[in-house]
């Protein structure tokens, strides 16, 4: 009887011993998570600072309005380039048109008019401008030269009708040209046309001869031109008016000849070639009255050597 009591005791105490050590092993994993979760909120509710501590971030202050309008705003009048207003060219070669007579030679048109506040056009300029049609860096020079003179010419104009529009109000310039030479190694090209500034009974013709070395692109004068002496030069000068003025003696000035005489140097710079010789010429008013306009004296190239 006493045994059974005694076992009775034993069971009863290895019941509850078995039942504590299930209690302890479900609690610790509960705590284990909720550490675990509160290591995860930690982490995701505090940002991270990966700066040294106590170092401030660096601030980047934003650039003002109007210091980005300074720098990228492009002035109000700008202008493009290579158009009357004037940046890289006053005259735009546009359209240009073959020349009937060379294929050396092609031509470009420009016009401008010029009004008055009281009408519509108080002036107007013409120009027909040769550029060469060869592919060489001498005849890109030529055709640089070329359009400068032109382009002074504008300025000119501009210049005239500026300084007192009421006085120009007829004014006009038109000029074009001829091609009078052409060879391997020479050009030469007469400018002609009409200029008035509308202040006189009458304009004047135009002319102004422009001869270049193809072989450097450069303009040639006479001391370039002529294989004699300047003495040489200027007898042969002389000779040629003589002869002209002696067909019709009574048509010149009496001191027509001293004017001659004065231009027979290698300074002369009013001449151009054809293909027979040398044209020289003294501009209408100088040795004689207007109406005979132009008075030339020609030259052979037997007698002056072309170089």
């Amino acid at each position: 009887m006493m045994k059974k009591k005694i076992l009775g005791i034993l069971l009863s105490l290895s019941i509850l011993s078995l039942a504590a050590g299930c209690s302890a092993s479900k609690t610790e994993p509960e705590k284990a998570v909720s550490a675990g979760e509160e290591q995860a909120g930690t982490d995701v509710g505090e940002p991270e600072n990966k700066g040294e501590p106590g170092q401030e971030e660096p601030v980047v202050e934003p650039k003002e309005a109007d210091e980005k309008e300074e720098v990228t705003a492009e002035p109000e009048n700008a202008q493009p380039e290579n158009t009357q207003s004037g940046n890289a060219s006053k005259i735009p070669l546009e359209n240009g048109q073959p020349d009937e007579n060379s294929t050396a030679i092609i031509y470009y048109e420009f016009k401008k008019d010029y009004a008055l506040d009281y009408a519509e056009v108080s002036g107007t300029l013409e120009f027909k401008i040769p550029q060469l049609t060869m592919r060489s860096v001498e005849a890109g020079k030529i055709n640089e030269d070329i359009l400068e003179y032109f382009e002074e010419k504008l300025d000119d104009m501009d210049e005239m009708v500026e300084d007192d529009r009421d006085l120009w109000a007829e004014a006009t310039l038109n000029i074009g040209y001829e091609l009078t030479y052409l060879n391997d190694d020479k050009i030469c090209l007469l400018l002609t046309g009409y200029e008035y500034n509308g202040d006189a009974a009458h304009g004047m013709p135009f002319r102004k001869p422009l001869i270049y070395n193809l072989e450097n692109g450069e303009r040639m004068e006479a001391e370039d031109l002529f294989a004699v002496s300047e003495d040489e030069f200027g007898r042969a000068f002389i000779a040629a008016f003589e002869k002209r003025m002696a067909e019709s003696p009574d048509d010149y000035w009496t001191d027509a000849m001293d004017y001659v005489k004065e231009e027979a140097s290698f300074d002369n710079e009013d001449f151009y070639l054809t293909e027979n010789g040398v044209v020289f010429y003294f501009e209408p008013y100088v040795l004689a009255a207007y109406a005979y306009g132009y008075i030339e004296g020609e030259v052979s190239y037997d007698s002056l050597g072309l170089k």
